[in-house]
């Protein structure tokens, strides 16, 4: 199975900021079984995750085009791209959460065996970096990485039923996560050292179930997301940013849209009457 991931704290990001720009107090509608699982299992749990990250962990952005939201992510290092619009309707979000953990200690590089082929590895020889636990759930022992932030990064290997599982599921990795989370775990005291593959992880998820979700008079029609995930002798390092434009039949806040065929006209200083005027109808609104 190819390796791959969940990071929902941008998305919920967007979401959160979309509740700010239109008004709080109202549900998310999910049209579709994936939308209503993640209101289910990630939303209603976890959007209170939004306001835990500090300012340099989770950065947000509306803007009224695509190209606004587009620049934001190449500037902050991203190939995810909003297709762009024309639309007075719409407007897009982004979001971006970054966390980077490092080792009590640090590691020392090494090698690292699965099959015939060989891999860089991390080697901690650190006892009081690490703890390794057993599970029930598990039939591998957990490795439990300290971090100088407070923060844990565990590890386990899986079996194929396990793997099967996390195949057959939207959030199958979010089960099987809690499952091992919420078991009676004992502490293994037989390990002096851990060895550890590195890992560059770089994916761009498909999030397009988003396509129709609603809020108030308001609904997602596109939603991109691109998660990155570093580990290495040093610590560990997410990177995951996520993307929405919406449609609505009312705008953002403090934005006036001109949506009804309109008077124009230009003045120039000191003339006597504008240099232009017009009533402009919809069959003159194209791309100039």
């Amino acid at each position: 199975m190819a390796s791959r991931s969940i990071t929902a704290l941008p998305l919920l990001g967007c979401l959160a900021k979309i509740e700010k720009e239109i008004g709080i107090g109202a549900d998310w509608i999910g049209v579709n079984n994936v939308q209503r699982e993640f209101l289910q299992l990630f939303y209603g749990p976890g959007i209170s995750d939004v306001e835990r990250c500090s300012s340099n962990e989770l950065l947000s952005l509306a803007s009224r085009t695509a190209d606004g939201i587009n620049r934001f992510l190449a500037e902050e290092g991203f190939d995810i791209r909003l297709t762009p619009w024309y639309d007075s309707s719409l407007f897009g979000i982004a979001a971006i959460f970054r966390l980077l953990v490092s080792w009590v200690r640090q590691g020392k590089k090494s090698k690292i065996l699965c099959g015939d082929k060989e891999f860089p590895a991390v080697l901690y020889n650190d006892g009081s970096g690490f703890s390794v636990y057993k599970s029930l759930v598990t039939g591998e022992p957990i490795l439990v990485m300290k971090t100088q932030e407070g923060d844990t990064v565990a590890m386990t290997v899986l079996d194929g039923d396990q793997i099967k599982h996390i195949e057959a599921s939207q959030f199958g990795l979010l089960s099987l996560v809690n499952s091992i989370q919420t078991s009676k775990w004992q502490k293994f005291e037989n390990f002096e050292m851990v060895l550890f593959p590195m890992i560059d992880y770089n994916e761009q998820i498909d999030v397009s179930w988003f396509g129709s979700m609603s809020y108030m008079n308001f609904w997602i029609e596109e939603a991109i997301q691109q998660t990155k995930f570093q580990m290495n002798e040093f610590g560990a390092k997410v990177e995951s940013a996520a993307a929405m434009s919406t449609r609505g039949i009312v705008s953002m806040q403090d934005c006036l849209v001109i949506d009804k065929p309109f008077l124009v006209w230009v003045e120039r200083k000191g003339f006597v009457m504008p240099v232009f005027m017009g009533f402009m109808d919809t069959d003159c609104w194209k791309s100039a």
